[in-house]
């Protein structure tokens, strides 16, 4: 199954600090941005969560690594020499997303960011509110995997529910929109029955990346605006190669949307404890009944099933096929063991072997005794950080250096024999 390769980076534990040089980033355009969004956080006057979340936030140039970083909550007009100047260490990976550097958490940038100014700062913001989390009265957990969401049941519900939430988050008579929301979570509660794990890991991606999503949309947009664009993007889970990772940026916003039209007020009492599509349940009384296979077919067929469950069949048979390759690779075949402190990987090439592990077709990671780039699949077992890679093997030696990966270790190290084939030691 081809998948596309945006390398985005999920991990990176080691850490130390770049020299205070000069960053090449346009200082003007950066304070126009800063601007931007400070003027976003002020106008809220905390009364969207009772707190500024715009906080310290860095951008990094990509093409030199230059960084140029402010703390928005200072007073005043953005001031160029309070800005934190420098290079990103060339260890660390890149993204948008939240870092600790130089003693203190950033909302890192990709420079330039992309869009308009609106989207701009939405995406700033949602950075941002990341920064917050942790001092928020709700905790979001501990994450749990969402591969339930990668096979065909899983796939299907959420289909079906995003599709109708597009619908109901755009609806103005409110008895209507509560009947769409109410076969909406009829639709959620049936991908969920009897599986409090999928419950624990749906919740956390909703508070942990859902809110932040929501958070910035909402305040980078009027409540019709805000709405409209939600509903015009839920089209575009279908093109994702996995939804286990994304999900929570269709599904949040629109229950949030439908808990600010329905039941004004949730934010002040939200605790997390619930998610925010069994908050809407609980203020509105929706029935949580759990829907037969008949039900959901009849009931979601206005909302594309037949042509929807078409197609995700033969995704599920060319991918139980794709499955079974790599457990011939990783689970029984030979392979090479490996340690790792830092990692990354594009999370849409990931698929989910249960138990076993995740596979990822590209992967780099990194240790004390050195570092390997997978071009041809690596496999994060259950328990990172070990990596299991397949053993390449000329003459009855592992190729360090093949079609599918390259190992290079450092001085002291050696590879030696592995009850699953090899691993490495001083």
């Amino acid at each position: 199954m081809q998948r596309p390769l945006s390398f985005i980076a999920i991990l990176f534990i080691l850490i130390f600090s770049s020299p205070n040089l000069q960053a090449d980033i346009d200082e003007a355009r950066a304070i126009k941005y800063l601007e931007e969004v400070q003027k976003i956080c002020r106008a809220d006057e905390e009364k969207l969560w009772g707190i500024d979340f715009c906080r310290h936030t860095l951008f990094i140039d990509p093409s030199d690594r230059s960084v140029l970083g402010y703390d928005l909550r200072r007073n005043g007009p953005i001031d160029p020499s309070k800005f934190t100047r420098g290079y990103w260490p060339d260890d660390r990976p890149i993204s948008n997303t939240t870092r600790f550097w130089k003693r203190r958490q950033w909302a890192t940038i990709v420079w330039p960011p992309r869009g308009d100014s609106v989207r701009r700062s939405a995406l700033i913001l949602h950075e941002n509110f990341h920064g917050i989390q942790g001092i928020l009265p709700f905790r979001v957990g501990r994450p749990l995997n969402t591969n339930h969401l990668d096979d065909l049941p899983g796939r299907m519900s959420l289909r079906m529910e995003v599709a109708v939430l597009a619908k109901a988050i755009v609806e103005d008579d409110a008895e209507a929109r509560r009947e769409l929301a109410q076969l909406a979570y009829e639709i959620r509660t049936k991908r969920l029955a009897g599986d409090e794990r999928a419950v624990r890991a749906e919740r956390y991606w909703q508070l942990y990346e859902g809110i932040p999503e929501y958070t910035g949309h909402k305040l980078t947009k009027a409540g019709d605006e805000f709405a409209r664009f939600i509903a015009d993007r839920m089209p575009d889970l279908v093109a994702r190669e996995t939804y286990a990772h994304d999900f929570a940026y269709f599904t949040t916003p629109a229950w949030g949307i439908l808990l600010d039209k329905d039941n004004p007020g949730w934010r002040q009492k939200f605790t997390g404890r619930l998610d925010l599509a069994d908050t809407y349940a609980d203020a509105l009384r929706i029935d949580k009944r759990t829907i037969s296979d008949d039900e959901f077919a009849r009931l979601s067929a206005p909302y594309g099933y037949t042509e929807a469950m078409a197609f995700e069949t033969t995704r599920q048979e060319v991918l139980d096929a794709e499955r079974a390759g790599y457990r011939a690779r990783f689970v029984e075949g030979k392979v090479l063991v490996l340690t790792a402190s830092g990692f990354r990987m594009d999370p849409s090439t990931m698929v989910s072997l249960g138990s076993d592990g995740r596979v990822f077709q590209e992967m780099e990671i990194s240790d004390d005794w050195g570092s390997l780039y997978a071009t041809g699949g690596a496999m994060m077992g259950p328990r990172p950080p070990w990596i299991y890679v397949e053993a390449v093997e000329e003459n009855g030696n592992l190729v360090l250096k093949n079609d599918k990966w390259e190992l290079e270790l450092n001085p002291g190290w050696k590879i030696v024999g592995h009850e699953r084939g090899y691993t490495v030691s001083r």
